[in-house]
């Protein structure tokens, strides 16, 4: 997963313009099935039409009951055929929404990881609000808490830890992020693990792989 800060020039307004060109293709698919349709139709009545007048030159009653067996059969062609193609408008429209739909997520998922790995770099005091309140949870004496270099200068200015509870310079670490190991267990406060969660309770929720 990419590391918090990356994501680039995207933001709400990319989203955005990525669901309307969704919408805009979603409509081209069904007016092309519109158009699909009248064809189909246009090219039934125009042999039906072609049929009668055969059948109207001839006279013939035998005439008159072939043509209509042939327009029959032509017809069920017809309606074979704009079934089939319909059915493979749907299909890409399915397509369509699906791709479209995880690639706003995505994007709606870069957005969010960028934001809340800025605002907590920003934040020191927030920071360690959250580092206090996953100590809480874990209620060991003794810890360590790894954080980016910056991140750990900007933390000690919001005053001492607990007793027992070291903080740790690393550089493999996003600022605002922080990880905390302890006899008991750890945390993972990193702002990616939480995105990660996050896709995957969206993913269960409507079914994106």
């Amino acid at each position: 997963m990419p590391a918090a800060g990356r994501g680039g020039g995207a933001g709400p307004a990319t989203a955005g313009r990525l669901l309307l060109e969704a919408e805009e293709r979603a409509r081209q698919v069904l007016s092309q099935a519109r158009e699909e349709a009248q064809r189909l139709l246009a090219e039934a009545r125009a042999e039906a039409g072609k049929v009668r007048e055969q059948a109207r030159r001839e006279g013939y009653e035998e005439g008159r009951r072939e043509a209509a067996q042939e327009l029959a059969v032509e017809r069920q062609r017809l309606e074979r055929e704009w079934s089939r193609r319909r059915e493979e408008l749907e299909k890409a429209y399915r397509q369509l929404v699906a791709a479209t739909r995880e690639d706003v997520l995505e994007l709606a998922f870069a957005v969010a990881r960028r934001i809340a790995g800025e605002a907590l770099a920003a934040d020191p005091e927030r920071l360690r609000e959250r580092i206090d309140e996953a100590l809480g949870r874990l209620a060991v004496e003794g810890a360590r808490v790894l954080l980016h270099p910056d991140t750990a200068a900007s933390l000690t200015r919001c005053g001492p830890l607990p007793a027992g509870v070291e903080v740790v310079a690393d550089a493999t670490m996003a600022p605002g992020d922080f990880v905390i190991d302890s006899p008991r267990g750890g945390v993972d406060g990193r702002v990616d693990s939480q995105i990660a969660r996050l896709r995957t309770a969206v993913a269960e929720e409507v079914g994106t792989p």
